[in-house]
């Protein structure tokens, strides 16, 4: 009866309503440049007053409800969303403190609803995103509510948020068909970008071990927790038939038992403690083993010193020239230790011999080998073979290229330090030709920062004072002059890694510009090397 009541009061203010627009048209503004303050304070222009009667302002309400649905329907977006939010207006006075009745509630709940699928048809998906959860302080299982939130999130980019409101509307409506369609859009969407994602790093670590070994890393890890899953279970079922059995044999009895989940609860306790105790007496007898080899190697010790003792008192029998020679020691001619098997020469093998004193290099050698294209040494006049350690040069050389490594992007900027290297390098002419050898193992720590400037899909970048979001080490392996094409391997270990929703976007930086902007520096080290010498 109540609803009826207020149908045939509907039907009398839309007449009414429409009767007044008709008499005041001429005189009133645009209905473009009309904004709601204009629109909810037009009865008092009027100087009608606007009526504060739950009927009268619940049939407004309704009434621009279906304006905003006619306007919506003719793809007029903008004056769709203003009647909406013109609705909402109204309601809010019959719902202060969420008290309103539930029809009130209902028509609440479906302008705000309605107004969030305008926003984000209009590419507003923050404010869609807010509509929506206002709509859900009124009812939080709304499950059209939950499903436009979820609709914005995805919209953000927030992929986690947007599977939550769906799971969550299901769980109030499982054979809901579209929120079923959206949450599998969102899964599809995931695997592609994971697939995407495998084949960059595929395309990255091509010609290399690097990549295959991952996958089956991976492969093996998700392999071994399938068998360890598998294997609890069975063991959980083999627990509950012995559970039943002893309870059947308690019911005969007539005695009572305990549940499942008491007894298995109290059986792992059990094994635990045994597991424990078992674990405890392997200790103490390593201990005890530990013990007695020591005060065996003691014991041993020992009768090596005693043995000592009295080799030391037979050598106060023999002369002190004995016991030099049983020790390997002697003298020469010319009064010098040395060993006992070095043998002088006789004044003859001298004579034959010649004077064997280094002499320094003719002057017209030098001279000649100053002047000769090849830069070779005097000594090495023929040019065969010449070999000059670079290592110096070569290290302070790629640390300054490493130094100054940048990996820049429009959100990431990266910086190294605490640079550490270790190996040699050589720079060899063999028969005119110069090679290049160099093997080195490089180790260095990097920032990365995100500029506050940052256009980035969130509520807003981070402030200034938290301009560092991750930090890791970097290591290079492998510098050598064996490396074909500079594709030197690099591997990554992160010491703090970025909150959400910046994980992935880090890791993606880390794994393509740090270690091609790295690999780039190695690069230009070799191009100096070569153009040194």
């Amino acid at each position: 009866q109540k609803l009826e009541m207020q149908q045939e009061v509907s039907h009398s203010l839309s007449t009414e309503a429409k009767d007044a627009t008709d008499g005041t048209c001429s005189t009133a503004s645009p209905a473009s440049s009309i904004d709601e303050k204009d629109d909810d304070n037009g009865h008092e222009e009027s100087g009608t007053g606007p009526s504060d009667d739950p009927t009268e302002l619940l049939l407004r309400a309704t009434n621009h409800k279906e304006e905003g649905n006619a306007h919506f329907k003719s793809g007029q977006l903008s004056k769709a969303s203003k009647s909406y939010r013109q609705g909402t207006t109204i309601l809010k006075k019959l719902n202060k403190g969420n008290t309103g009745d539930d029809q009130v509630k209902f028509l609440l709940i479906t302008l705000q609803t309605n107004m969030s699928m305008v926003c984000l048809k209009q590419n507003k998906p923050r404010q869609s995103r807010d509509l929506a959860s206002a709509a859900l302080n009124v009812d939080r299982t709304h499950v059209k509510a939950l499903y436009r939130r979820a609709a914005a999130h995805r919209k953000l980019g927030d992929v986690d948020k947007a599977k939550d409101d769906l799971k969550t509307a299901l769980k109030h409506d499982p054979e809901n068909r579209e929120v079923k369609r959206e949450l599998l859009a969102i899964k599809k969407e995931e695997k592609e970008k994971s697939e995407k994602e495998k084949r960059a790093l595929k395309g990255m670590f091509s010609g290399s071990f690097l990549y295959e070994d991952k996958v089956e890393e991976e492969k093996r890890k998700a392999e071994q927790k399938r068998l360890k899953k598998q294997e609890e279970e069975e063991a959980k079922k083999k627990r509950k038939m012995e559970w039943e059995k002893l309870r059947d044999e308690r019911q005969k009895d007539g005695e009572d038992f305990l549940s499942f989940e008491e007894w298995d609860k109290k059986r792992r306790k059990q094994e635990e403690d045994e597991k424990k105790k078992l674990k405890k007496e392997q200790e103490e007898r390593r201990k005890k083993e530990q013990e007695k080899r020591r005060m065996e190697r003691n014991k041993t010790k020992t009768s090596n010193i005693s043995c000592k003792t009295n080799s030391d008192s037979d050598e106060e029998i023999l002369s002190e020239k004995e016991v030099a020679m049983l020790r390997g020691y002697k003298k020469t001619t010319d009064g010098r230790t040395t060993s006992y098997f070095h043998r002088e020469l006789s004044e003859g093998e001298k004579a034959l011999i010649g004077d064997i004193t280094p002499q320094p290099l003719a002057s017209s050698l030098a001279g000649s080998a100053a002047t000769n294209a090849t830069s070779a040494s005097a000594w090495n006049a023929a040019q065969t073979w010449e070999e000059k350690n670079t290592t110096d040069w070569c290290s302070s050389c790629l640390k300054r290229r490493l130094e100054n490594t940048t990996a820049t992007t429009t959100i990431f900027k990266a910086t190294f330090y605490k640079l550490d290297i270790k190996g040699d390098a050589s720079f060899a002419t063999s028969s005119g030709r110069k090679r290049y050898i160099f093997d080195f193992h490089a180790s260095l720590h990097f920032k990365i920062f995100i500029p506050v400037t940052a256009d980035v899909e969130t509520e807003g970048p981070p402030s200034k004072d938290s301009d560092l979001i991750a930090k890791g080490h970097l290591t290079l392996p492998d510098v050598s002059s064996t490396v074909d094409n500079h594709l030197y391997e690099v591997s990554l270990a992160w010491k703090k890694m970025a909150k959400d929703p910046w994980v992935e976007k880090v890791r993606d930086f880390g794994e393509k510009d740090i270690v091609q902007a790295v690999r780039g520096s190695v690069k230009s080290f070799v191009e100096d090397f070569n153009a040194h010498y």
